[in-house]
């Protein structure tokens, strides 16, 4: 179990105390990481990246300077990364890039799937964002009642129903194909 945070915090918990993990810098802050098998990503400000494959962690040269708000991988090969400004990066490995999108109108503050071609990032004004396995789209059917609420995150279950949560205890459950019910 690994844990994030203020002043470049990576700690990891062995079963029995928790230890500091190697080489942060006091000067990014980490919002995010996920992890799948062997392999684990961390994300943050500035764009900062850092992933780790067998236990070695090291950075990643980001294609971005925005800040990343969170990261999600179905298979542990594909990592999708989202945050300020709308932007969602594509890491595989130690190769990273920024994805193809359609404009975006805000942050995107979590994402998540259930399978490589199910995937979901939420954000500000009520946005969402679905990846197919192929492209990114924005989401219609989202109720106008949530228009303009931000939108914080999101865990799609294994048969695909997104749980999607925000501001002012805020709850939205749904997909793509039979919309979004607001709670």
């Amino acid at each position: 179990v690994y844990a994030v945070g203020l002043n470049g915090t990576i700690a990891h918990w062995n079963g029995h105390m928790w230890r500091s993990v190697g080489g942060a810098g006091t000067d990014v802050t980490w919002y995010g990481l996920y992890g799948h098998g062997e392999s684990l990503a961390l994300v943050g400000t500035a764009g900062q990246i850092k992933f780790s494959m067998a236990g070695q962690i090291v950075e990643i040269e980001s294609p971005t300077g925005a800040t990343l708000r969170d990261v999600f991988t179905a298979d542990g090969a594909t990592y999708w990364a989202v945050g300020d400004g709308g932007v969602i990066v594509k890491g595989e490995g130690e190769a990273w890039s920024l994805a193809t999108t359609p404009p975006l109108k805000g942050n995107l503050y979590g994402v998540h799937g259930n399978s490589a071609d199910n995937i979901y990032a939420v954000g500000q004004g009520g946005q969402v964002v679905h990846y197919d396995g192929t492209s990114w789209t924005v989401v219609s059917g989202i109720p106008s009642s949530v228009a303009m609420l931000d939108l914080k995150t999101v865990w799609v279950d294994d048969v695909g129903v997104a749980t999607i949560t925000g501001k002012d205890g805020l709850i939205l459950q749904g997909d793509i194909t039979t919309g979004f019910t607001h709670f």
